[in-house]
């Protein structure tokens, strides 16, 4: 999930770095569609992964039930992300 979830940032990251630094309105809509879809697209990757991974014993019912367990996720490698950096002081 963690790989699944950084995959995303870099892709969303990526489509950013094509658009011009000066934006226009249009080209600001045009690029929250573009990371809107990749977020939204990205989601039926993780339902998959999750399928792939986990088969019949675990089942996600919902919008809601994803996100939980993508901001989950995030949050517990953000937090791992900090105690490193803190034993490494």
């Amino acid at each position: 999930m963690q790989l699944l979830t950084y995959l995303t940032l870099r892709l969303k990251d990526l489509v950013i770095k094509q658009f011009p630094t000066q934006r226009s309105l249009t080209i600001t809509a045009t690029l929250a569609i573009c990371i809107w879809l990749v977020i939204f697209l990205s989601k039926f990757v993780f339902l998959w992964a999750i399928s792939a991974v986990f088969r019949n014993e675990v089942e996600v019912s919902g919008f809601v039930g994803l996100i939980s367990i993508i901001a989950t996720m995030t949050i517990a490698r953000s937090l791992l992300n900090w105690i490193y950096k803190s034993l490494a002081d």
